[in-house]
């Protein structure tokens, strides 16, 4: 028998879950509610506007299937059904959940969600965007070592219809890290909890006084992290321009391929216009690895403070 829903925090979204979802904190209720639930998904959805053998879509659902996992229906930002498959890991079910899930969430509620971590200086949030393994969170962690709050790890999401003062909504339960990261960081990968069943990599819970409270923040800044020519090249902050800026938000948007299944791209370019209004952006240049990150948070400290 199952179990009755419990309610849980992610995000913007307050998740009344029929899965146990132990990575969350509890949640009061507050936030856009989303019931998630256990069952059989759908075989169609009406009217889509896509089809393939793993994924229909329209502009308000989604099917989507992941092999060896689950089947998952998610219907206008508000109810999730999965359906697991024999013998799929519990912990892939959640994974898939709480971030290609979640982001189709945001999509279906019009949110923004860049493909970013992001950490709070002063009193706004700056956002570090690339490619994956560009070292997003790994920086992000650095910068908490050294003081800063936690905003977003992988996913930041922002509200365009928000005023600017309140359009970072904060999503930062834990730093999703690779090994390599965490001996780089002096942590131990013994008793965290990997991400999915098959990928060494680990979630890195935030102490609560390093995590931002609820409150939404202005954007201050976006830094899209690029690899220098040369190793022993110095790090370099090159303002990008405003059409320039569009370009990469679009393209470093979380799950943006799904956006045309969803028939939202022209709605995405509007989002991203009224997102990330007049926010100053960075291309940073600098040396691939570890070494030089101490050197490139104290390099991103000196420009925009403490």
């Amino acid at each position: 028998m199952l179990k009755p829903p419990a309610l849980y925090a992610f995000g913007p979204f307050s998740f009344s879950s029929e899965l146990p979802l132990p990575e969350l904190p509890a949640s009061t209720g507050r936030g856009l509610p989303v019931r998630i639930r256990l069952g059989n998904v759908p075989l169609t959805i009406p009217n889509p506007t896509r089809e393939s053998p793993v994924c229909t879509a329209s502009r308000d659902e989604l099917l989507l299937k992941i092999n060896g996992v689950a089947k998952y229906h998610i219907a206008a930002g508000r109810e999730v059904t999965i359906q697991p498959e024999d013998a799929s890991s519990e912990l892939d079910v959640r994974g898939y959940l709480l971030g290609n899930i979640f982001a189709i969430l945001c999509h279906q509620r019009r949110l923004l969600p860049l493909h970013a971590s992001a950490v709070r200086v002063g009193d706004g949030a700056v956002a570090f965007l690339g490619d994956s393994g560009a070292g997003k969170s790994t920086l992000a962690a650095f910068l908490v070592k050294r003081g800063h709050r936690l905003v977003a790890d992988d996913v930041c999401l922002l509200d365009p219809d928000a005023d600017a003062p309140h359009r970072v909504i904060p999503v930062a339960p834990w730093l999703k890290l690779w090994p390599t990261s965490l001996e780089a960081l002096g942590r131990e990968q013994d008793g965290l909890v990997r991400t999915f069943h098959d990928e060494d990599k680990y979630k890195l819970p935030i102490d609560a006084g390093a995590r931002v409270s609820e409150e939404r923040l202005p954007l201050r800044a976006l830094v899209f992290l690029r690899r220098a020519d040369a190793p022993d090249a110095p790090i370099l902050l090159q303002p990008l321009s405003a059409a320039g800026t569009m370009v990469e938000a679009m393209r470093f948007t979380y799950q943006q391929y799904l956006l045309d299944w969803l028939g939202l791209q022209e709605e995405h370019f509007m989002r991203c216009g009224l997102a990330i209004d007049a926010t100053p952006a960075f291309a940073c240049y600098r040396p691939w690895g570890f070494d030089g990150l101490q050197s490139l948070a104290e390099k991103l400290e000196g420009h925009f403070g403490r």
